[in-house]
C-alpha cells in the first residue's frame, strides 16, 4: 500500500513539476516574443513644420503649421483619467494581446478534441503571459500614455497633446478634465477602429463621470463643474487670405525648386514683395486706367535687379484674373515690339555694330502661306539710316532685315538663354509676335539691367529655419557680352530722350522700350533704371484694338512714368507709408 502511495505521490509530483515547467516555459515563450512597449513609444526626434511667408515689410499672408506633436507626460495622466478610463468599452489588455504579442497558432479548425485541447492551452498561456508581463513591467498609466501619444490623427497630427494643439491650440494640461477625456478618448477610437462621433464619444463620457461620482472618486463639486462643461474648439486655421493665393503658389514652388521641405523645419520665408509699396503703385494704376478708356485692363512687374527679387507685381481684376496676381503671372500677350531688343543684341553678338548702315524699306519675304510683308508705324520709312536708329524708332522693316542677316535661329537661341522659351524662328517672331507673361518680359530685360548676366530672379528675398538665416543658392550665367548689353542700354535711352517714348513724361536717364502689336490690341513698356526693371502691359480682355492711340508710347510708357515718381522718390514714398502706419 505505501509503495503504491509512494508511487501516485511521485507520479503526481512529476505531472505537477511538469505542468509547472510547461505553464512556465509557454509563459516566457510568449513573453520572448512580445514586442517591447518601446518600440511604440513617442518618437522624440519626430519633426513638426511650419511655413510664415512674409512680405518685403513683415506683412504676414501665409502661415501653416505640419505637425502637432506633444508628448504627454506621466504627471499629465491622474488616477481620475485612469479610472474613468477602466468604466470604458476599451479593453487595454485585450488590445495588446491583438496587436503586440504573438498571434495564436492555427488551431482554430480543430478537427480533433486533442487538438482543440492544446489550443485552449494556447490561448489561457497566452493570456497568463500578457497579463504577467504588463503587470510586471508597466503600471496602467504607462500602458495608455504610450497608446494615446502614438495614435495619428492625420498625417500631421500624432498623439492626444497633438490633438489638444490642433483642435484648441492649448497644451492638454491647460484644458479641462472633460476636453482632455474627448481628446484621450478619440485616440482609442480610432485605435479600435470605430466610427463615433462626436455625440457618441461624450455620451460615454457623461455616462463614465456619473460612475466616477457614484463610486466616490470624484467629488460633487468636481462631478458638477465637469458634467455642466461644454467641449469646446478652436481649430488651428492656416492663414490665408485668397489676395494672396497665387503668389503663395508661385513661392512655395520656388521653395521646392530650392530643395526645400517646409515639413521638416521652422521656415519664415520673407518677400521681395512691398505690400505698402503696391498699395501706393495700385492706386496709381487704377487712377490711370479711369482716365483712359472702359474696361481697359493693365499689369506690371516691378523687379529689384540688384536685390534679385520681385518688389511689385500687380494686374487689374476681370474674366479670369481674379485676384491682382494672376494676370502678370499667367497671362500671355503678344509682346511687340518690346522683343526687338533681343534681335539687335543678338546682332551685337554676332559683330554687328551699332552705326552701320542698314535699308529700312518696305520688303517682301516669302512664306509657306504667302508672302510676308510688313509695315513700319504709319508706314513711315528712315531708308538708309544706322542699325541702332532701328530700335530707337521701333523700324519693322529694318529689325526684320538685321534678323534675317543675324539668322531667326540665332536670335531664338538668345531668346531662350534670356528665359523666353517657347520662341521659335519665323519672320514675325522679331517683331514680337510670340506671346509672353508680364512677368516672363521682366525677368528677361533684367540680363541687359545686370550686364548681360542672367541671374536667378526670384519672389523670395530672405529664408530663415528655425530663427537663422540661410543662404540661398541664385545661379548665375552670362548670356551676352557687357559691351552688347551696354549698347542696347544706351540705344534704350535714346528711346526715351527722342525715340518713340520721349512725349511720355518719363525721368531722365530712364532706358526704354515701347512695344504695340497689330491693330492696337497690346501696349507695352519695358524700363530699366537703378535698381528696377518694370514691365507695363495695358489692353482689353477681349482682344479689341484701343484704337490709334493705343501704342506703348502712348498708353503704356505714361503708366510707368506715373509708377516712377514712386518707385524713385523716397520723400513720397516714405511720406505715404508714414500716413498709412
Amino acid at each position: 500500500m505505501k509503495l503504491k502511495f509512494l508511487f501516485f505521490l511521485t507520479i503526481s509530483c512529476i505531472l505537477s513539476l511538469g505542468s509547472l515547467l510547461l505553464y512556465e516555459s509557454l509563459r516566457l515563450y510568449y513573453v520572448a516574443l512580445a514586442k517591447p512597449l518601446k518600440q511604440i513609444e513617442y518618437d522624440e526626434n519626430s519633426k513638426t513644420g511650419s511655413l510664415k511667408i512674409l512680405t518685403h515689410d513683415g506683412k504676414l499672408i501665409f502661415m501653416e503649421k505640419y505637425g502637432f506633436i506633444d508628448e504627454l507626460s506621466r504627471d499629465d495622466i491622474t488616477d481620475r483619467h485612469i479610472k474613468a478610463l477602466e468604466f470604458s468599452e476599451f479593453d487595454i489588455l485585450d488590445y495588446y494581446r491583438k496587436n503586440y504579442f504573438p498571434k495564436l497558432s492555427s488551431l482554430t479548425q480543430c478537427e480533433t478534441a486533442l487538438l482543440a485541447y492544446l489550443n485552449t492551452l494556447e490561448r489561457y498561456f497566452l493570456n497568463v503571459a500578457i497579463k504577467k508581463y504588463l503587470s510586471e513591467e508597466y503600471s496602467v498609466a504607462e500602458l495608455y500614455l504610450y497608446l494615446i501619444n502614438s495614435v495619428k490623427y492625420s498625417a500631421d497630427v500624432t498623439g492626444a497633446g497633438g490633438l489638444a494643439k490642433y483642435l484648441t491650440g492649448k497644451k492638454f494640461s491647460q484644458l479641462h478634465f472633460k476636453t482632455q477625456m474627448f481628446l484621450i478618448f478619440t485616440m482609442l477610437n480610432i485605435l479600435e477602429e470605430k466610427e463615433k462621433g462626436f455625440p457618441e464619444i461624450m455620451a460615454e463620457i457623461d455616462s463614465i463621470l456619473w460612475e466616477l461620482y457614484r463610486k466616490g472618486i470624484i467629488n460633487d463639486e468636481f462631478y458638477r463643474d465637469a458634467a455642466n462643461s461644454g467641449v469646446h474648439f478652436k481649430k488651428y486655421k492656416t492663414v490665408s487670405s485668397k489676395k494672396y493665393q497665387k503668389l503663395v503658389e508661385a513661392v512655395k514652388d520656388e521653395l521646392r525648386n530650392n530643395l526645400i521641405n517646409v515639413r521638416e523645419n521652422n521656415y519664415e520665408v520673407y518677400l521681395g514683395y512691398d505690400e505698402r509699396l503696391n498699395k501706393l503703385l495700385q492706386r496709381k494704376v487704377n487712377e490711370y486706367i479711369l482716365t483712359r478708356k472702359k474696361d481697359l485692363n493693365a499689369a506690371y512687374v516691378v523687379i529689384d535687379y540688384k536685390e534679385g527679387v520681385v518688389r511689385g507685381i500687380y494686374g487689374t481684376k476681370s474674366g479670369n484674373y481674379r485676384d491682382i496676381f494672376s494676370r502678370p503671372l499667367y497671362m500671355k500677350r503678344q509682346t511687340g515690339s518690346i522683343f526687338k531688343p533681343f534681335v539687335y543684341v543678338t546682332a551685337f553678338e554676332n559683330g554687328v555694330k551699332p552705326y552701320d548702315l542698314i535699308a529700312d524699306r518696305k520688303e517682301h519675304y516669302s512664306i509657306v502661306s504667302g508672302i510676308y510683308s510688313p509695315k513700319n508705324y504709319d508706314d513711315f520709312y528712315m531708308g538708309k539710316t544706322y542699325v541702332r536708329n532701328g530700335l530707337i524708332y521701333s523700324l519693322n522693316n529694318a529689325t526684320v532685315k538685321l534678323a534675317v542677316k543675324t539668322g531667326l535661329k540665332n536670335i531664338a537661341l538668345t531668346a531662350k538663354a534670356f528665359g523666353l522659351e517657347s520662341v521659335k524662328p519665323y519672320f514675325s517672331m522679331p517683331l514680337g509676335a510670340i506671346p509672353f507673361s508680364v512677368l516672363e518680359m521682366a525677368k528677361a530685360y533684367s540680363v541687359f539691367a545686370n550686364n548681360g548676366v542672367k541671374r536667378e530672379i526670384a519672389f523670395i528675398g530672405k529664408i530663415f529655419e528655425n530663427g537663422k538665416q540661410i543662404e540661398i543658392q541664385k545661379k548665375e550665367k552670362k548670356i551676352v557680352s557687357e559691351r552688347s548689353a551696354g549698347i542696347i542700354l544706351d540705344c534704350m535711352k535714346d528711346v526715351v530722350r527722342f525715340g518713340t517714348a520721349n512725349k511720355s513724361g518719363l525721368m531722365k536717364d530712364t532706358a526704354g522700350k515701347t512695344g504695340t502689336t497689330n491693330n492696337y490690341r497690346d501696349a507695352w513698356f519695358a524700363e530699366i533704371m537703378e535698381p528696377y526693371v518694370v514691365i507695363a502691359w495695358v489692353g482689353y480682355d477681349d482682344m479689341r484694338s484701343m484704337g490709334e492711340k493705343g501704342t506703348g508710347g502712348s498708353m503704356a510708357a505714361p503708366l510707368v512714368a506715373n509708377l516712377q515718381k514712386y518707385l524713385y522718390s523716397d520723400k513720397s514714398y516714405s511720406k505715404y507709408t508714414q500716413k498709412k502706419e
